[in-house]
């Protein structure tokens, strides 16, 4: 009789939640914002696949660490990391981005969300800027709400979370 409840006990349905991802900051009209859902291009996708051929962080499934800057509505990567797993050293290792250490996204046609606000969700932040590239050119920038507001000021603000590479001693 134990193990039939104890196989209805793990089949039944539960909330679960990933990690909290890592935001990159970007740079924008002056203000630094934090964004998510940055994709590679092939060439430098490669090269981060090769350091994260041992896996790599669940709070960042895209396996880099990166920054961003928006100059002229064109959207560049000024910093691009990689957690090297190959090895238990665990070491950030700098992906070169060209001689001027900046690097146009041209082929980045696609939006990244800033989330923010305090909603009931720890996960899912309220409120999402939308901000929409073609070609890597900034074409507008919308908001839009996403969840529900947290109703009982219980739980104190989570401030943004820097990113790994910004951090200074």
């Amino acid at each position: 009789m134990k193990i039939p409840l104890i196989i209805l006990i793990f089949s039944l349905p539960c909330p679960s939640y990933g990690s909290k991802q890592i935001a990159d900051p970007l740079k924008i009209n002056g203000k630094t914002i934090y964004v998510l859902d940055f994709k590679l291009n092939d060439e430098l996708k490669s090269q981060v696949d090769h350091y994260t051929q041992g896996g790599g962080s669940t709070a960042n499934k895209d396996g880099f660490y990166a920054e961003f800057e928006v100059v002229d509505k064109k959207l560049y990567i000024t910093k691009l990391e990689v957690l090297d797993t190959r090895t238990r050293d665990l070491k950030l290792i700098s992906i070169p981005l060209g001689e001027k250490s900046r690097l146009f996204a041209s082929w980045f046609s696609g939006v990244l969300n800033r989330r923010y606000g305090r909603g009931q969700n720890l996960y899912m932040p309220p409120l999402v800027d939308i901000y929409t590239f073609k070609d890597g050119v900034l074409k507008s920038v919308t908001t839009k709400q996403i969840g529900k507001f947290e109703s009982s000021p219980v739980r104190p603000p989570i401030p943004p979370q820097p990113h790994p590479s910004t951090k200074q001693n």
